[in-house]
């Protein structure tokens, strides 16, 4: 069992490397396809997910976060500024390498995800990832929320924004998408308190479909589509596919 997961991560090592070589951005880790139209597409998935973050991680100016699946800093780098240090952790050491030559901000870290057991235990006012933990199995995922556990302070916020669905599904060896309710299983054994949840994406999304329609890269073209995501993201749930769910815990005993 354990080499089988072993197995599993050098897959989404391997599979995120090669991403990291084909389109060294963002594009990377969002729609990765070298393809004009899915990359006007993920201009709208980078502005919708770094304005969300922002908005419910809130950075604060003497606090230490934790971006665990950090990929190419683009949340790190975004949330920088507003906060008073991030780690970044990845698996993929090319993505790191992408990370690294575009960093701006001097107080951004970026670690090998190998080097998390060198981390300090009660370090971290915060701890989130993004789209990151539906490539992570059960056995290995609950090794890393008993890390969150120790590295987050007493009453810490661990923050997770994850596509899920009704059902689980393992589509591959390197993409799991499980029930919202699996991901509170997970971390509630993981003595973390849940706190708060919601649908904040959805798949299909009108507010894509507005930012497609129009076709104009424009702030204003922006805002708009992402209030529409905010009104319809629960409208006429029979039709969605999967949603991105955040999910809120705070450190317990």
């Amino acid at each position: 069992m354990e080499n089988d997961n072993q197995d599993s991560q050098q897959k989404v090592k391997a599979l995120f490397d090669a991403r990291a070589k084909l389109l060294p951005d963002c594009n990377s880790v969002l729609d990765a396809n070298d393809n004009v139209d899915v990359k006007f597409q993920n201009v709208y998935r980078d502005y919708l997910s770094r304005n969300l973050a922002r908005s419910v991680i809130r950075p604060g100016k003497n606090e230490v976060i934790l971006d665990f699946g950090c990929g190419v800093g683009r949340l790190s780098e975004f949330l920088a500024k507003d906060a008073g240090k991030i780690i970044g952790l990845d698996l993929s050491d090319e993505m790191l390498k992408v990370a690294e030559k575009n960093k701006k901000s001097p107080n951004i870290e970026y670690k090998n995800t190998s080097e998390i057991a060198e981390l300090q235990d009660n370090t971290f006012d915060k701890i989130f990832t993004f789209w990151v933990l539906q490539h992570i199995e059960d056995v290995t995922l609950s090794k890393y929320i008993e890390k969150f556990h120790r590295l987050l302070k007493d009453n810490g916020t661990l923050f997770v924004f994850e596509q899920t669905q009704t059902a689980t599904t393992n589509y591959n060896d390197v993409h799991i998408q499980r029930a919202g309710s699996d991901y509170e299983n997970l971390f509630l054994q993981g003595s973390f308190q849940l706190i708060k949840k919601k649908n904040v994406f959805r798949f299909p999304s009108y507010g894509m479909d507005i930012w497609t329609r129009m076709g104009v890269n424009s702030r204003i073209t922006l805002k708009m589509a992402r209030m529409v995501e905010g009104f319809t993201v629960n409208r006429k749930p029979e039709h969605a596919q999967y949603y991105t769910q955040l999910f809120v815990f705070k450190k317990q005993g």
